[in-house]
C-alpha cells in the first residue's frame, strides 16, 4: 500500500501506512523491576532501548495502527512490549518505520544485535515465537540518542528499506521530520 503524503502547514503528513517494519525508541528513566506477563519478572537498567516489530496485516494489524497502538497508554496488555510501555517511568521517544512487503523484523533485529553498543537484557523478549534465532527483539543501546538514531537509520538502509522517523510529540498525525 503506498503512503499518502499531504502537505499541511509546511509539513508532510503521512497516512494509510500498510505493511512494514518498525523500531520503537524507548527511554527507561530509572531502574525498573517489571513483570512481563507470563514471561517473568526482569530488571531493566535506566537508559535507551530499541524494540523491533513488524506489521504485516491490514486494519488493526497495519503498520499505521500498530504504531498508534504502541503510542497509546490505554490498551489491553497483550505483547511483551505492552508491559514495559505502560510503566510511568518508561517513555516512548519515537519510532522509526519503513514500508515493506517483506518480513524484515528478524533481519533488522540481528543487525541491531551485532552493534557493539547493543545489549540483550531479556532473552526472548518480543521474539518468543521467533524461528530465526534472534536473541531478543528488545535491546539496551549504550549510545546517546543522536547516535542511536543514526545507527538505526543505517540498520534500516542495510536491509534495503527507507526509514522514516515519528517523534512522540507528533505521532498522532504521523508527521515526517
Amino acid at each position: 500500500m503506498p503512503v499518502a503524503v499531504q502537505h499541511i502547514h509546511g509539513k508532510s503528513v503521512v497516512s494509510k501506512l500498510g505493511r512494514g517494519v518498525y523500531t520503537l525508541v524507548i527511554r527507561v528513566k530509572r531502574q525498573l523491576r517489571k513483570k512481563i506477563g507470563k514471561f517473568g519478572e526482569y530488571v531493566f537498567p535506566p537508559g535507551l532501548y530499541v524494540y523491533i516489530g513488524s506489521a504485516m496485516g491490514e486494519g488493526s494489524t497495519s503498520l499505521e495502527n500498530r504504531l498508534k497502538r504502541h503510542f497509546s497508554r490505554n490498551k489491553r496488555l497483550k505483547w511483551h512490549i505492552d508491559y514495559l510501555l505502560c510503566d510511568p517511568s518508561v517513555e516512548l521517544v519515537g519510532a522509526i518505520y519503513a514500508l515493506s512487503e517483506r518480513r524484515l523484523e528478524c533481519e533488522l533485529s540481528k543487525t541491531i544485535a551485532q552493534h557493539p553498543a547493543s545489549r540483550v537484557i531479556v532473552r526472548g523478549f518480543g521474539s518468543s515465537d521467533c524461528t530465526s534465532g534472534c536473541p531478543s527483539h528488545l535491546y539496551k543501546i549504550e549510545l546517546e540518542i543522536h547516535d542511536l538514531l543514526k545507527m538505526l537509520f543505517k540498520c534500516f538502509t542495510s536491509v534495503d528499506v527507507e526509514p522514516h522517523w515519528i517523534g512522540a510529540k507528533n505521532h498522532k498525525t504521523f508527521v515526517k521530520e
